[in-house]
């Protein structure tokens, strides 16, 4: 290798390590929801552009995606009388889709371990579409949450956009909301352990009174039998 390799090879290895915002990083900020529905722990992601397409995921912290559950099946049938893959829209202003408020349920979904979940639309708007995909590919949703297992793209109206994004969590927030999460679970550890040790304690002095000799009280009734009998 001569000089001008040797000093051109740094320069290609930074180059080469060197990584680039993906589209979704670009284009896109994600916003939080954590609790769905006050169920501990079921956090969804919407990734707001600023057209005001929202695109809704999977959150990281999400039971599917922490405890690396296999997706067996999404069912986006979410009663009897609603089917998301129904929906419909037409003409550049996506009219005609299904109405979704915070709460409205976008799919089912049931992994390896008969484990179910049902995920949510988490803004008010109409609904553009939902990935076909998910139906033929469950795996995305893990694989790819962010990108190619997104749930659902949902059109807020004009004048609610802002009010509605204000509703959801910045990621500093849901940061933040993780680690009081962390610390509540950390405390409920403690308490569990000290119970445990509290109860072994309890054990451990019962079973030592157990083995201990007559009481003293009946030794001495039995001293001053001895000493009458005397």
């Amino acid at each position: 290798m001569d000089d001008n390799t040797r000093a051109a090879a740094p320069v290609e290895a930074e180059t080469r390590t060197v990584q680039h915002p993906s589209v979704v990083e670009r284009y896109f900020t994600p916003r939080y929801k954590p609790d769905v529905k006050k169920v501990p722990g079921e956090d969804q992601c919407v990734l707001v552009h600023s057209n005001r397409i929202c695109v809704v995921t999977v959150a990281r912290c999400h039971p599917i995606l922490s405890q690396h559950k296999t997706v067996c099946t999404v069912n986006f049938q979410v009663d009897k009388k609603t089917n998301r893959m129904d929906n419909k829209v037409t003409g550049k202003g996506k009219k005609g889709g299904q109405w979704l408020t915070e709460l409205s349920a976008l799919c089912h979904v049931t992994c390896s371990d008969q484990s179910t979940y049902t995920l949510y639309s988490c803004i008010r708007g109409h609904l553009v579409e939902i990935n076909e995909n998910l139906v033929r590919t469950p795996g995305l949703l893990t694989q790819k949450p962010d990108t190619d297992g997104y749930i659902a793209i949902v059109l807020p109206r004009l004048h609610e956009f802002q009010d509605q994004v204000g509703r959801l969590l910045t990621l500093e927030q849901y940061q933040h909301v993780l680690k009081q999460r962390q610390s509540q679970q950390q405390r409920l550890d403690t308490q569990g352990t000290n119970k445990q040790q509290q109860s072994q304690t309890v054990v451990q002095k019962s079973s030592a009174a157990a083995m201990r000799p007559a009481d003293s009280g009946s030794s001495k009734c039995a001293t001053a039998e001895s000493q009458q009998v005397g």
